[in-house]
């Protein structure tokens, strides 16, 4: 299997809504971010925590991949490992980072599962997101289900391959960890489904799907998965969506005040997509003048930076002979880091749950469809108020 899946698992939702966005994507050079590092480093410190059982707390201040291992990143990543420890006891089968592909479906179909347990007939599979951005949901979700066709193959070829997947496996239970995003239903989410509607899904809608995007003139269409396609800011129909929503709603930009809720909405609506077209349409200007174009009223200059040791043992050393304990600074442990070195000592987490609270951060806006609960503020708060006493 090669590096980069032509139709891959994490892109499944762009490309089976946007089929011609494979042939846009190959136009521009692929990119990385900062957050998708450090999801990486996060991914191989919770490999690393389950494959020797360790706890990612003792990871803290050692380098993965260039990141140093925060108490943030640990404690996200410890939901996730706990998780699955949890999940591993009485399991017949498990792995973790195991490369599949789906070849008996489409050739371009390869990925790699973050973990899959198989425990009697029920198969859990596993995916760990560390970014908070973007609320991802179980239900349903293209990149879960090939991972779980990945697994359900896994199982299969283990075993007698006369035997139909089906007599092995019945439920199939997809579930995203999250733990840094809120959700009202918690950092863990779980949709069931079984093997049979997946693998039905998976020749019937997923094989069609990964034919269309073959076509010449395979369809672009715009939505909220654009938002992470490397080809939006060269996009024809981003650029056709921009130019109809301009002209439709708006002769020039109005004061907000003066907006009707529908406006408001319409701007909403677009907002993501049109900062994500610009943030790619700014990355593409700065690739073109490392090239040597020049874009009109724009130079390259160097990037701010701020000081580091070169070699932190070295400076470490040289510090505690000039200024001993106050080359360090000390912090307590997290709630959830607490918590676990009490059970470890036989404990109750109880004992502490008097010394912790989790701050309002305030409000936020979301979609309709977002499952966080609406907070009622203002004059429909006290109207609901008034309408309670009445009833």
């Amino acid at each position: 299997m090669g590096k980069h899946a032509k139709l891959a698992p994490s892109a499944a939702k762009r490309w089976i809504n946007c089929p011609g966005s494979i042939a846009l994507c190959s136009k521009v050079e692929k990119k990385t971010s900062t957050y998708a590092a450090e999801g990486t480093a996060a991914h191989e410190l919770a490999e690393q925590c389950i494959s020797i059982g360790a706890e990612p707390e003792d990871f803290i201040d050692q380098k993965i991949n260039d990141f140093v291992v925060t108490e943030e990143m640990a404690e996200a990543v410890s939901v996730y490992t706990s998780y699955v420890t949890e999940l591993l006891q009485d399991s017949m089968l498990y792995e973790v980072e195991k490369k599949f592909n789906l070849n008996w479906i489409d050739e371009d179909i390869f990925g790699t599962n973050d973990c899959f347990i198989l425990k009697g007939n029920e198969l859990h599979v596993i995916d760990y997101k560390h970014g908070k951005g973007t609320i991802v949901e179980p239900q349903n979700n293209p990149q879960l289900m090939i991972y779980a066709l990945g697994a359900i193959h896994d199982v299969w070829e283990r075993g007698d391959k006369i035997i139909n997947a089906l007599s092995i496996i019945e439920n199939v239970h997809l579930t995203i960890v999250q733990p840094r995003a809120d959700h009202a239903e918690g950092q863990i989410r779980t949709w069931k489904t079984t093997a049979k509607q997946l693998i039905f899904w998976g020749l019937h809608v997923l094989r069609e799907a990964a034919n269309t995007t073959r076509k010449p003139n395979a369809n672009l269409a715009v939505g909220d998965h654009c938002k992470f396609c490397d080809a939006i800011s060269i996009c024809p129909e981003q650029e056709k969506y921009a130019i109809e929503i301009a002209k439709s709603d708006f002769q020039s930009l109005p004061d907000p005040t003066s907006m009707s809720g529908k406006e408001i909405a319409r701007v909403m609506e677009a907002s993501d997509v049109f900062k994500k077209w610009a943030e790619e349409a700014v990355g593409y200007a700065l690739v073109q003048m490392q090239n040597g174009v020049e874009i009109p009223g724009y130079k390259l200059v160097k990037r701010k930076s701020n000081r580091k040791w070169i070699d932190d043992a070295s400076a470490e050393n040289l510090l505690n002979s000039l200024i001993g304990e106050e080359a360090y600074n000390m912090k307590l442990i997290s709630p959830t880091q607490a918590e676990k070195k009490l059970k470890k000592l036989g404990h109750s987490p109880e004992m502490i749950a008097d010394q912790w609270e989790k701050p309002d951060t305030g409000l936020t806006l979301a979609k309709d469809t977002d499952r966080r609960k609406e907070v009622i503020t203002g004059a429909i708060a006290d109207f609901s108020d008034t309408l309670d006493e009445i009833l």
